[in-house]
């Protein structure tokens, strides 16, 4: 337990050096993504039981993103979720999070799926449609838990597009920084 312990702390670590403001921060790469449907093993196993998903967004993320609210929780038959959205003023998005009891390989069939590696964590993404630009990922924390992190832009015709592959990449940062606060937390 305490080598899983300190893997997490390193890992932690690893996720939090990354993290930056949006405007000073060079254009972060690429998604990690396969075209293989096979998810990487699993750096650690993440509880998630009696986790609220609206406290794993930092308040530093929700700025980053320009998000105005401390998130919109909804509960669902297979997990629990939180939304926010963008600023007046700034290109409208939503972002959100989600905590699902369902494993992340019923996602490997999905339309437009593709394998990625999110800090280690096997996940799948499923980018939105050119006319409904967004991207929900998908990671594998559990053998039967899956956290969605999704960054959804409202289509606005002044604003400009933003590709699948850019969408992919916020889910992305939404993802690590919700692996990192789950990471922080002391196991159950």
């Amino acid at each position: 337990m305490g080598l899983l312990r300190g893997s997490g702390i390193a890992l932690v670590g690893l996720l939090l050096a990354g993290c930056g403001g949006v405007a000073e921060e060079p254009a972060p790469p690429p998604p990690v993504v396969s075209s293989r449907l096979e998810l990487p093993v699993r750096p650690a196993t993440l509880s998630v039981q009696g986790v609220d998903p609206c406290s794993l967004v930092s308040g530093k993320l929700r700025e980053q993103f320009s998000a105005v609210d401390a998130g919109l929780r909804d509960e669902a038959p297979d997990g629990l979720g939180c939304a926010w959205t963008g600023r007046p003023g700034t290109r409208g998005f939503s972002m959100g999070l989600r905590l699902v009891r369902r494993p992340v390989r019923e996602f490997l069939e999905l339309p437009g799926a593709r394998v990625a590696n999110v800090a280690g964590f096997g996940a799948v993404d499923v980018p939105g449609a050119p006319h409904e630009p967004g991207c929900v990922t998908r990671v594998e924390v559990a053998d039967d838990t899956t956290l969605w992190a999704s960054y959804q832009v409202i289509p606005d015709p002044a604003a400009p597009e933003v590709s699948p592959d850019t969408a992919c990449e916020r889910s992305h940062r939404i993802a690590i920084g919700a692996l990192a606060q789950l990471l922080l937390r002391p196991p159950r």
